[in-house]
């Protein structure tokens, strides 16, 4: 939620990217806590936005690790 507000990128805007975007690159395992790592990415509002969420075989819900919008 932090970095949401700090780079201005709304909840309905990663919702949106979680949705519509696209898988980029292949899933990370972060072994430390246990989950996949995956990268959304979405073009909405105007820009591109990245979505980072984690994701595990023990909790159907996904965890938001970061948003950024993406810069050419």
């Amino acid at each position: 939620m932090e970095r949401m507000v700090q780079r201005k990128i709304s909840d309905t805007e990663v919702r949106e990217c979680l949705q519509r975007g696209v898988l980029h690159g292949t899933p990370e395992p972060n072994a430390a806590k246990g989950n996949l790592e995956c990268d959304m990415r979405n073009f909405c509002a105007g820009r591109n936005i990245r979505v980072i969420v984690a994701v595990s075989n023990d909790d159907p819900d996904l965890i938001l690790v970061t948003v950024m919008t993406i810069k050419k």
